[in-house]
C-alpha cells in the first residue's frame, strides 16, 4: 500500500509525508466503511515525529531489499553468525 501512495504522489508530484498527514485518520473522523473512529490513533502524531526524515529519498524497492541484504550479511559476518 505504501508503495501505492509513493508511485500516485510521484506521477502528481505530491510530497508523500504532506499526502499521507493530510489523508491520515483523525478521532471523529469516518473511515470509507462509516466508521466513527471515537479516539485518536497517533497517525498524525507519528508523521509528526519523521518529519524531518521524510524528504530523504527512497531508491526502488528491489534497490532498497538489496541494500538491506547486503547489510545484514555483513553484520552476521562480523558477529560470526554467516551459516553459508
Amino acid at each position: 500500500m505504501e508503495g501505492c501512495i509513493d508511485d500516485l504522489c510521484r506521477q502528481g508530484d505530491f510530497d508523500r509525508w504532506q499526502f499521507r498527514y493530510d489523508n491520515a485518520l483523525t478521532e471523529g473522523g469516518e473511515t470509507v466503511t462509516g466508521q466513527i473512529l471515537e479516539r485518536r490513533r497517533g497517525l498524525r502524531e507519528t508523521l509528526l515525529a519523521v518529519k524531518e526524515h521524510s524528504d530523504r529519498r527512497l531508491a526502488p524497492g528491489s534497490l532498497r531489499n538489496k541494500e538491506h541484504r547486503d547489510r545484514q550479511r555483513s553484520s552476521r559476518r562480523r558477529t560470526g553468525q554467516d551459516f553459508r
